[in-house]
Formats: structure tokens, C-alpha cells, sequence
């Protein structure tokens, strides 16, 4: 999304520059409230540490802000419960106090006015999302096989799968996406690639049968996507788009060790 992430002003731009809606991240507090923040950690701070005044103070937004900021589009929540953070609950209280949340601000699933779908890594917080009637979709990591994820989603009765842009990329995959990709609609499973970062890789996936993406970028998206062509007047290939990934993880690796030195001489 433009701008600071998990912000209303940032779900606002993202809905005015043409997406479909916005996806945002949710941690708990120390006083069982719920704020929009994509780290475990703020200042040096755990989130789960402080209460919702304190993260406020600290330029954090609110869960209930950011909902509001939405209205008009649609809105996927992701909840952070992952094992090696902090705030990480093995009963998924994050998700239950999102429930409660959403039951309280805009009615219980089924009658809510709002397009909301819950997402997580965590099978817990989708389990609890689904059992209690919400939209559910499931977060696969980088690399992770699609076939899997998509088994897992559809066995689960999650209705959407949230994969990593690379998990589309491999020789064989590549080779049978489209097909996969309608099997897999026909079981009533929507498909997503996070997190897409140019206008050719949208195209790429797309012309595959793709049904959404998420990206940081939605203005210069749209605008690709409603064009239809690339960025730099190149045809949008799956091939091209594992090249493209590939040059991008070894800078993202890249960049990780460089911080991961720096930290070591401190």
C-alpha cells in the first residue's frame, strides 16, 4: 500500500488508486486490545508488551481505525501469531479477540455489510475464523509447493490461498499453472500471490488464470494491469518472472545479512 503500511490513510489511498480492497496486519496488546502493525516489535518494544495507548503514542494505528478507513472495499486481515515472535499464543488469542472485535463493529459473518476475509500462517487462527463463519484464507511461506498449500486450503474448507510469488515460478508448476489454477476454482478455492512488486509480474500472473494479487504498489498495478503490457514494453512471462524474483531474493538476502552484521558489531 502507499505510504506507512497499516494505516487508515494508507487503506484510503490504496481504495482510491483502484484495488479491490487492502490487506492489513493485526497484533494483539498487552491489555487485550487489537492495533494494525506488521513487527513483532516497536522501539525496541514488543507489541504484546504494551497497551493500545502506549503503541498509539507511538504511531501505531488502531485495529478499529483502520477498519473504518475501509469501508467501501474489501478487507483482508492478517493475524500475526507466529511461533518465534513474541505475541505468539498457542490457543490463537488473536484471533479470537479479532472475532469478538468484528462481531462487536460491523455485525457477526453472513449479515456484516463488509467483504472481510481472515488470513493467517497459523492453521489455528484459520480454523477459529472458519468454525466461527468468517471468510478464511490461508498463508503459505516463500517456497512452500502450491500443490500443498492448495490441498490444504480446500481439505481445510478455507475459501481463498494466499501463496508467495515464488511458490508460481517452478519448471513444472509453470508448465501446468493454468490447469492447476481452474482445478482448483472449480473447487471453489481463490487464489492470491503475495507479495507482487512490479507491474510484470501482475501481468504474468494474470494471462496464468491468477485471481488476485497483493502488492505494495495498487496505483502503478492497476494501471499495468489495465494497460496490459509490462513496465518496460516486454511480453510478462512466468520464466521472466522467476528471473526477476530470483534477482530480487538475493538482494533481499543480501540486504538481511549486511543488517545481520552491522547488529554483530554493535
Amino acid at each position: 500500500m502507499p505510504g506507512p503500511q497499516n494505516t487508515p490513510a494508507s487503506v484510503r489511498a490504496a481504495l482510491a488508486a483502484g484495488a479491490d480492497g487492502a490487506e492489513i496486519d493485526v497484533r494483539r496488546t498487552a491489555d487485550g486490545g487489537l492495533v494494525c502493525i506488521h513487527d513483532p516489535v516497536v522501539e525496541s518494544r514488543a507489541v504484546v508488551t504494551l497497551s493500545v495507548a502506549q503503541l498509539v503514542a507511538l504511531g501505531v494505528s488502531t485495529f478499529a481505525e483502520v477498519l473504518a478507513a475501509g469501508a467501501g472495499g474489501r478487507l483482508v486481515i492478517e493475524v500475526k501469531n507466529a511461533p518465534n515472535e513474541p505475541d505468539y499464543a498457542p490457543d490463537a488469542l488473536a484471533a479470537r479477540l479479532l472475532l469478538a472485535a468484528l462481531q462487536d463493529r460491523i455485525g457477526p459473518p453472513g449479515q456484516a455489510p463488509r467483504d472481510v476475509l481472515i488470513s493467517s500462517f497459523d492453521r489455528r487462527v484459520c480454523d477459529a475464523a472458519r468454525d466461527a463463519g468468517w471468510p478464511t484464507g490461508l498463508l503459505t511461506a516463500p517456497w512452500r509447493e502450491l500443490d500443498s498449500g492448495a490441498a490444504a486450503a480446500i481439505a481445510a474448507g478455507y475459501q481463498e490461498l494466499h501463496a508467495h510469488v515464488s511458490a508460481f515460478t517452478g519448471t513444472r508448476m509453470r508448465r501446468r499453472l493454468p490447469a492447476a489454477l481452474a482445478q482448483w476454482q472449480a473447487a471453489r478455492l481463490r487464489v492470491a500471490a503475495w507479495t507482487v512488486t512490479t507491474p510484470s509480474q501482475a501481468l504474468a500472473l494474470r494471462a496464468a488464470g491468477l485471481d488476485a494479487v497483493i502488492c505494495d504498489d495498487p496505483a502503478g498495478i492497476v494501471a499495468a494491469l489495465a494497460a496490459g503490457e509490462g513496465g518496460n514494453g516486454s511480453r510478462p512471462s512466468l520464466p521472466g518472472l522467476k528471473a526477476e524474483l530470483s534477482a530480487r531474493m538475493w538482494q533481499l538476502e543480501r540486504t538481511r545479512r549486511r543488517r545481520a552484521a552491522r547488529r554483530a558489531r554493535r
